[in-house]
């Protein structure tokens, strides 16, 4: 449905110093998806989504929706704004205050350019999305009457009214405090999905974008680092960003005892010992090597000792959270965060085993 080709758009000072952008991004969106453009502030994932629905002209690449062009750098097409097939959802939502909630919704509609539906097709249309997105009861209400969460459906069912090709969404729920922000993001995926609009979503919150995608674009200082589901992205991070930007991981350094192939395991030579990890591109024997184990795959005093990727260690610290037992445990002189169930009977001082299971001790070869 969406296909953003070589993206390319810079920004500078005044003095011509750069101060970020997109370079280079490339991806493709399927019908239907809920894709995410997912990055700390200044990755350029606004400048992507911005690009995509017309309030940026990129310095070069390709745009396409649904096989047309928006925007070509090379043959200079470029489609305005209000040409271009998109429904938007600002960060600040953009309600108006002296209109209603169903002529807030409803506007997008009245003011449209070419094939303006008639009365009763509006009627019909915003009471649909209205109740889809549980804000038909309140049809009547002035928008300043909202709460934050309702303020946030209401921009949702304006952008949907439209019945666009693509939905694009920039950081939705950051105004929202946290609890209503993870009820919000149930509401969004249900409602997505219900409606079947392809979706670009933006966002720099991990546990949002893990919770609410299909696919994930993780983006740092304007480039795509890693391109995959939330289960690929977490469990088989390609770069060193990726592994400590989504979620927390240990890290460690050595090099490899002997080449590897691509998706494959190879043996790293660290300061802890032989390490068993898992590639997933090839490396050549000697090549440095960091690899990373989250803490939730560590296992302690469960192993026996004399198994592959298992070292003694000293528990150093342990903290109660509740549904799980955060333990720091030293091993040669390196400190290895561990989560393990609170059944986990460990004091600090006790020598205990570590196992770094091999298919989730993964190594990165930048």
């Amino acid at each position: 449905m969406l296909s953003v080709q070589n993206l390319f758009k810079a920004y500078e000072t005044r003095s011509g110093e750069p101060t970020g952008g997109a370079f280079d991004i490339s991806f493709e969106v399927a019908r239907g998806e809920l894709f995410t453009l997912l990055g700390p502030s200044g990755c350029g994932k606004t400048t992507t989504l911005r690009s995509i629905a017309g309030l940026e002209t990129p310095g070069s690449g390709v745009i396409e929706l649904d096989g047309a062009p928006l925007f070509n750098g090379a043959s200079q097409v470029s489609v305005p704004m209000y040409e271009r097939d998109i429904g938007m959802v600002f960060q600040s939502y953009a309600i108006w205050p002296h209109m209603s909630v169903f002529e807030n919704a409803a506007y997008p509609l009245r003011v449209q350019r070419r094939n303006r539906p008639s009365r009763e097709e509006i009627e019909k249309r915003i009471m649909r999305v209205l109740e889809m997105v549980g804000l038909a009861k309140y049809r009547g209400r002035s928008a300043t009457q909202l709460s934050g969460g309702q303020q946030q459906r209401l921009a949702l069912a304006r952008a949907l009214a439209r019945e666009p090709k693509l939905l694009l969404l920039d950081e939705p729920l950051s105004n929202l405090d946290a609890q209503l922000r993870e009820q919000m993001r149930a509401e969004l995926k249900r409602i997505q999905s219900e409606w079947g609009v392809t979706t670009v979503y933006v966002t720099h919150d991990q546990a949002e974008a893990m919770a609410i995608s299909d696919r994930i674009a993780v983006l740092n200082q304007g480039r795509l680092m890693q391109l995959g589901s939330a289960e690929e992205i977490y469990e088989r991070p390609t770069t060193e960003f990726v592994a400590g930007f989504i979620g927390r991981t240990n890290f460690f350094t050595g090099r490899l005892a002997e080449a590897s192939v691509d998706r494959s395991y190879g043996v790293v030579e660290s300061a802890i010992g032989p390490v068993r990890c898992w590639f997933h591109k090839a490396a050549p024997s000697g090549a440095a090597v960091k690899f990373v184990v989250r803490p939730e795959n560590v296992e302690c005093a469960r192993m026996s000792a004399g198994h592959e990727n298992t070292f003694e260690g000293n528990v150093v610290s342990r903290v109660y959270l509740g549904d799980i037992a955060e333990y720091t445990i030293r091993v040669s002189e390196m400190d290895v965060l561990v989560r393990a169930h609170p059944s986990v009977a460990l004091s600090p001082g006790d020598a205990t085993p570590v196992y770094f299971p091999a298919d989730r001790t993964i190594a990165i070869c930048e």
